[in-house]
C-alpha cells in the first residue's frame, strides 16, 4: 500500500504479497513500533473470508486499531495491543512468548472461531505474558479470551494478598456441553513479581499449591482443590478441569485464598491469662483453627486447636470464637491462625501482638514491614471496640492515605496500602471516634 514502510508476512488464498489471486488489501504492519492500518475495513463473520489474510506475522510491536479477521496469527516477535479492538481467528495462533503475545489492555479479546481442532492457544498478557490454553472437549464453537492486571470485586473481609495480580476473561459464544481443560500461565518468580499483589506475603510460607477462583458475578468462590507448583518460583502451568460456569478466574496461594473468611482477629491479657477472639463471617468445609504462638514473631509453635462451630465446617453467617492461652508466661506474645480445611489445606491469619496488661487508652504498638514497600501492617490496641481512622501524613503535614476500620478490643492487626506513596519518612496516626489517637513513624522504600 502507499506509504508502506514495511510489511509482515501476508498470504492471501490464491497467491502471495500482490501476486495472483482474489484478494482485497487490507493493510500493513509497520517494522518498528506502529499501527495495523487498514485499507478497507478488516472483514468478519463466522466463516473464513476468501478475501482475507490466511496468516499474519507479528514481527514487531504493533497496534490494532479496528477489529480484525484472519485465518491464522502467527506470534514471533514484539507485541500486538488490542484495546478495545478484537483480533479474531478460525485457526488456533502459533508462537507466543514472554516477548510476543497479544496485549489485552482494553475490551478486546482474541478470540478462536469454531475450533476444529485442540489445543487451542490464547496468547494474551498485559504487562507480562499470562497465556490460556483450552482443550475443548467438544465445545466447537466462538472461545474469547483477555487477561488484565487486576483482582476486582473482592470486598471486605476478603482480600487479594497472597493471589497473582491478574484476571482471566474466558468466554465461550454457547454453554459448555462437558468440562474443558483450561491451563492458565503466570510466573510466581520473586524476580519477576510485578504480577503478585503483595510478593512479601506471597512468599511468606512455603506453600507451593494454588487454588483458581471464579466470581460468579456477585462473588468469589473457589473452582478448585490445590493444585501444586513445581519445586522452584518461575513459569508455572495451573490446569483447571471439570468446571462449566464461565467467568472471570483469579488464582491465589492455598495458604492465602481469595476470598478469606476471617471477619477479625484480636487478644488481650485478663489476669494471668491472654485471651483471643477471632469472627468469622463466612465458612466452607472447615476442620478448624491451630492458634499459634511466638516470642519473636518468627518461629511459631501450635498451643492447642479450636474445632469449627459450624455444621459440617460450612457456614454464611457470623461465627465467634475465642480461645485462652494460660500459659503466657512472659509479657510480650504474638499470636495468629491457621485455618485448615477438610481437604487439609492452609491459610494463614494476620498477626496480632499482646502486651503486658490490657491497654487503658488507644495506643499503636507497631508496625511491620518496616521500612514498608506495597503495605504497612499496624499493631493496634485499643480498650474497647472502636470505629477509627488511619491516616498516613508526609514529613510536610500533608495527608497521603487514610483509612477507616473496626477493631476489637485488645490488640488488632490493620493493613494499609502504601503502594501509591514516593520514597521516604511518613507518619501514621490512628484516632478512635472519642478523639484518642496514637501515632508511629515508618520508612517508604
Amino acid at each position: 500500500g502507499a506509504g508502506t514502510t514495511g510489511t509482515v508476512s501476508v498470504t492471501t488464498p490464491g497467491g502471495s504479497g500482490t501476486s495472483a489471486g482474489s484478494f482485497t488489501y487490507l493493510g500493513y504492519i509497520t517494522t518498528a513500533t506502529g499501527t495495523w492500518n487498514t485499507g478497507s475495513t478488516w472483514l468478519g463473520g463466522n466463516v473464513p473470508p476468501s478475501n482475507a489474510f490466511t496468516l499474519v506475522t507479528v514481527a514487531h510491536d504493533v497496534t490494532l486499531d479496528v477489529n480484525s479477521a484472519v485465518l491464522s496469527a502467527a506470534f514471533q516477535a514484539g507485541k500486538l495491543t488490542l484495546g478495545n479492538n478484537t483480533l479474531s481467528s478460525w485457526f488456533t495462533p502459533t508462537g507466543g512468548s514472554a516477548t510476543s503475545y497479544a496485549v489485552t489492555n482494553g475490551t478486546g479479546t482474541v478470540t478462536i472461531n469454531n475450533p476444529g481442532g485442540d489445543p487451542i492457544l490464547f496468547p494474551v498478557g498485559v504487562a507480562t505474558y499470562n497465556p490460556v490454553t483450552i482443550v475443548t472437549n467438544g465445545n466447537n464453537f466462538d472461545w474469547s479470551v483477555r487477561v488484565e492486571d487486576v483482582v476486582a470485586n473482592v470486598l471486605l473481609p476478603y482480600n487479594t494478598d497472597k493471589a497473582i495480580n491478574r484476571t482471566w476473561h474466558i468466554t465461550p459464544l454457547a454453554a459448555v456441553a462437558a468440562a474443558p481443560t483450561v491451563t492458565f500461565g503466570f510466573s510466581d518468580d520473586v524476580a519477576n513479581n510485578a504480577q503478585l499483589v503483595n510478593p512479601v506475603a506471597y512468599h511468606a510460607d512455603l506453600t507451593r499449591s494454588v487454588d483458581v477462583w471464579h466470581y460468579s458475578g456477585t462473588s468469589w468462590s473457589r473452582a478448585s482443590g490445590n493444585i501444586a507448583l513445581t519445586g522452584v518460583e518461575g513459569a508455572q502451568s495451573v490446569v483447571l478441569t471439570g468446571h462449566t460456569a464461565f467467568s472471570p478466574f483469579a488464582i491465589a496461594k492455598s495458604s492465602g485464598p481469595l476470598p478469606v473468611s476471617l471477619a477479625s482477629f484480636s487478644g488481650y491479657k485478663q489476669g494471668t491469662s491472654n485471651k483471643l477472639q477471632w469472627v468469622t463471617s463466612s465458612e466452607s468445609n472447615n476442620r478448624g483453627f491451630d492458634v499459634q504462638r511466638s516470642a519473636d514473631g518468627i518461629t511459631y509453635n501450635s498451643i492447642g486447636f479450636v474445632n469449627s462451630l459450624a455444621a459440617n465446617g460450612t457456614s454464611s453467617q457470623d461465627i465467634s470464637y475465642t480461645f485462652s492461652d494460660n500459659a503466657a508466661i512472659t509479657a510480650k506474645y504474638y499470636y495468629r491462625l491457621v485455618q485448615t480445611d477438610l481437604n487439609n489445606s492452609v491459610k494463614y491469619s494476620n498477626i496480632i501482638l499482646i502486651k503486658g496488661a490490657k491497654a487503658n487508652v488507644l495506643t499503636v504498638d507497631g508496625l511491620f514491614p518496616n521500612p514498608a514497600n506495597s503495605h504497612v501492617n499496624v499493631l493496634v490496641n485499643t480498650p474497647a471496640k472502636a470505629m477509627v481512622s488511619l491516616s498516613i501524613v508526609d514529613l510536610l503535614g500533608r495527608v497521603q492515605v487514610v483509612k477507616n476500620a473496626i477493631v476489637e478490643t485488645g490488640s488488632n492487626t490493620l493493613q494499609v496500602n502504601t503502594s501509591q506513596l514516593s520514597s521516604g519518612v511518613y507518619f501514621l496516626k490512628v484516632m478512635d471516634d472519642a478523639g484518642n489517637n496514637s501515632t508511629s513513624q515508618f520508612v517508604k522504600q
